[in-house]
């Protein structure tokens, strides 16, 4: 009986330090290039991608697998889809604990007007993700967070950027 309980606590301990804990982050660093949605594990256990929802502007993109980002710079009418480097996670895909991955990006070898394009998508549009994810017990976890950047410094870059046209 005492052996029973005592793997019973040592389960629970093992799924208390192998949480996972997904998130997605936007970074605007020039000077690292360091620009775009970023996806990491901050947990301390492997998270497990069970679904994932992007809502851009109220329209929702649903799915792991094919990538939804050609189709959201369609729908967002950005003209200049080469200055973005894009990446969509697979269905069951495993985030390990302290990796951090790309979702979309400003490629290495662009200008400022490509620059000023990552500008304009987080700062001047409603951009959230939904994560469904699960740790290698099986506890399920949703992380819900926006992409949004809100600096009045970088407002005022994405009206720049529209005045010179990036966009339709």
């Amino acid at each position: 009986m005492i052996s029973a309980v005592f793997a019973f606590q040592a389960l629970h301990i093992s799924k208390g330090l192998a949480r996972p804990y997904a998130i997605v982050t936007p970074h605007l660093d020039n000077e690292g290039k360091h620009m775009g949605a970023y996806l990491s594990n901050e947990g301390t256990g492997p998270a497990i991608l069970k679904e994932a929802i992007l809502n851009v502007d109220g329209k929702e993109y649903r799915g792991l697998g094919d990538t939804v980002w050609p189709k959201v710079l369609e729908d967002l009418r950005y003209v200049n889809v080469n200055c973005f480097r894009s990446a969509w996670p697979a269905a069951d895909s495993v985030i390990r604990a302290g990796n951090e991955t790309p979702l979309i990006t400003v490629r290495e070898d662009t200008n400022n007007l490509c620059f000023m394009s990552i500008v304009d998508f987080l700062t001047n549009h409603d951009v959230r993700l939904t994560l469904r994810y699960e740790s290698l017990y099986g506890d399920s976890f949703e992380s819900k967070q926006s992409l949004k950047i809100s600096d009045e410094r970088l407002f005022d870059a994405a009206r720049v950027s529209r005045a010179i046209a990036i966009r339709h």
